[in-house]
């Protein structure tokens, strides 16, 4: 199989990728492949981030955002999670 390169790509993976996104609260993602054992996957401009600067013409500066790194280690997948 192999890493996806994008949302779209992940989607259409089948029904139960398509789930993983159904409720996302993010509107801005990226895969970055690194190579076969190592992708980071990162998210930004939180829904709740954008509503709210549109109401208020403010933007927050502490936004929801992060990056998921998946790597190899030991035979087996691993992801670590970072919020910024």
């Amino acid at each position: 199989m192999g890493w996806p390169v994008s949302k779209t790509d992940f989607i259409s993976k089948g029904k139960k990728y398509e789930e993983v996104f159904k409720d996302f609260s993010y509107q801005y993602t990226t895969f970055t492949i690194i190579d076969s054992n190592r992708m980071n996957f990162s998210f930004s401009e939180h829904i709740k981030d954008i509503r709210e600067y549109e109401k208020t013409n403010k933007s927050e500066l502490n936004q929801y955002r992060g990056t998921a790194r998946f790597f190899k280690e030991n035979g087996k997948f691993i992801w670590k999670l970072k919020m910024n």
